[in-house]
């Protein structure tokens, strides 16, 4: 029928927003985790020490899905909101949702996604790798052992145990400490 408007398939459009729903609460628990992570960790202090003051990191979803930006501070990292005015100085877009889907749920690595070319990059290659490397320390915590054999090359032995982090993790939810700067 011509005259029939199209409306979207509830089912798909249900499927879509529960994806990211599911992104944008993995991208918070794993700024929360790098945050942590950065207090507990020497691996991730001293990769993120050896950022610039200032610079800022993004991650994106797809075009229009969840995003996760932090930027380098005096005292560590801290999360700022994706409408800042901030430059951003190494970002990574995922081309599809699917395909940043299957990265933070732990079905594929990083590496495996920029293998794949599953997300845009711009910035220093330097700098992104630097990045990359914190993110896979953070999953090393994050993820179970069963994930992180699949999706990690190499595994160091953990500094604290995964059950501190993520009490950690849940008292910083309670006192707020993840919330955007700016």
């Amino acid at each position: 029928n011509k005259n029939k408007k199209w409306t979207p398939d509830p089912v798909y459009w249900l499927c879509c927003q529960g994806k990211k729903l599911v992104e944008a609460v993995i991208l918070y628990v794993l700024y929360a985790g790098i945050y942590q992570l950065y207090r507990l960790d020497t691996d991730v202090r001293e990769e993120i020490s050896g950022w610039e003051i200032g610079r800022v990191y993004g991650l994106q979803c797809s075009e229009k899905g969840p995003s996760l930006y932090l930027m380098r501070t005096e005292d560590g990292i801290c999360r700022i909101s994706s409408r800042s005015h901030h430059k951003t100085d190494v970002f990574f877009a995922f081309k599809s949702s699917d395909q940043a889907f299957q990265v933070v749920t732990g079905q594929i690595s990083v590496a495996h996604a920029y293998a794949r070319h599953a997300f845009a990059l711009s910035g220093d290659i330097c700098h992104a790798m630097s990045f990359a490397r914190v993110v896979d320390r953070a999953e090393f915590y994050l993820f179970p052992k069963i994930i992180t054999e699949r999706i990690l090359k190499h595994q160091e032995k953990r500094q604290v145990p995964m059950v501190y982090v993520y009490i950690r993790i849940a008292a910083g939810f309670l006192t707020g400490a993840y919330r955007a700067r700016w």
